[in-house]
Formats: structure tokens, sequence, C-alpha cells
């Protein structure tokens, strides 16, 4: 079973290519190919507190924000990640960002579980990224090929104290993890939205 990787519109490449010269990075300043290191190229979706709480599932409580690219000589020895920023249908509309951070190490590592997990359960994946923002929460989205309703969820290190990094969850217990942090942030929001303006005499 195997780990596929999406086929993002050319102009998403382009746009990272673009943005990758004259970036400070040693690996990339001494690459002959802009758009050679550009691997894995898979498709980035947020969720918002509102969708959790709710108890709202995949792919209906997911919208597409970005497509993302890992920057490297192969398929394990990467330097950083480039996103493109997207519109709601998966349409490049801008370059985002270059980052270098444990997201990039962990995404790796989350793409060799993901291979565990294809051949141990016979199951071929789409593989992207599924980010809550408000919550500080990346992972690995893990879309089956035959059932969507057997998607999985592999969150990347760092991550906050109420999940653990790497490991494989269901969608149905990924959310469910996440509801209780998800409300009391949504309060905590609130909160500030109600609090007194401060007094400036």
């Amino acid at each position: 079973m195997t780990i596929a990787f999406a086929t993002p519109p050319d102009s998403a490449a382009e746009m990272a290519a673009a943005a990758m010269s004259g970036r400070g990075l040693v690996e990339l300043r001494r690459a002959t190919s802009r758009e050679s290191l550009l691997r894995s190229p898979h498709a980035v979706y947020n969720m918002g507190l509102d969708d959790i709480v709710a108890g709202k599932g995949l792919p209906e409580g997911a919208r597409q924000t970005g497509w993302r690219y890992l920057i490297g000589d192969s398929a394990y020895n990467v330097v950083a990640a480039a996103e493109v920023r997207t519109a709601a249908d998966g349409t490049p509309q801008t370059f985002d960002h270059i980052n270098t951070g444990p997201f990039v190490r962990a995404t790796i590592e989350a793409i060799q579980v993901a291979e565990a997990t294809s051949t141990a359960n016979g199951t071929d994946y789409m593989l992207g990224i599924l980010r809550i923002p408000a919550l500080y929460v990346m992972s690995v989205l893990l879309q089956a090929a035959d059932d969507r309703t057997h998607d999985l969820v592999i969150p990347l290190a760092p991550a906050p104290d109420f999940l653990s990094a790497g490991t494989v969850y269901t969608v149905a217990d990924f959310i469910e993890t996440l509801r209780a942090p998800a409300q009391a942030r949504l309060q905590a929001f609130e909160r500030l939205k109600h609090r007194d303006p401060p007094n400036p005499f």
C-alpha cells in the first residue's frame, strides 16, 4: 500500500520556486535547479474552533488554505518547507512562507509513520496537512483512497499536551480530543471581547 502526494497546479510550484531565490539557506543557495528541490506536494487544510466544538469531521469541517512542498535533495533529507496560499478551491494565489522549524522534521517522521500504517492496514492514502491555528495544532492528514470515513490524523511535534505527537488518531478521536480545549479557547476569546476597554484618564 502507498502514500500518495497531490499534483498542485503548475503555478504553485512556480511561486514557491521563485520565492526560494535569495533565501539564506545554504542548501538552497547551492542548488542549481530550484524547482528540483520541491518535493512531496500536499494540500494544507485549516479547521476553526467552531467546527471542532460542533463535532464536524472531515472533509466538511476543513477548508483548503494552501499547497505545501518539502524542500530537500531526497525524500528524507529535507531542510525546509514552502507554502503557497490558495483560494478555497485550491487555486494558488500568492507565496506565503518558507519554514525551517521543527514541523519540517516532524513531517518526515510522520510520513514514515504513515507509510508503516498504510502497509499495516492495507489502505492507500493521499497525504495532506491539517492545522488548527487557534490551538497551535499542526498534523499530517491521511486521506483514505477507498473511503474518507477511514481518514487518519498524525499530530506533529511540538504538539499541545492534550495530543500525542506521532500517534495515529482516527478523525473522530482527534476531533473529540480537541473539543474541550477548543471550547475553552472560544470561551476565553468571548471573555476578552466583553472586557471593558481601559480608561485613558
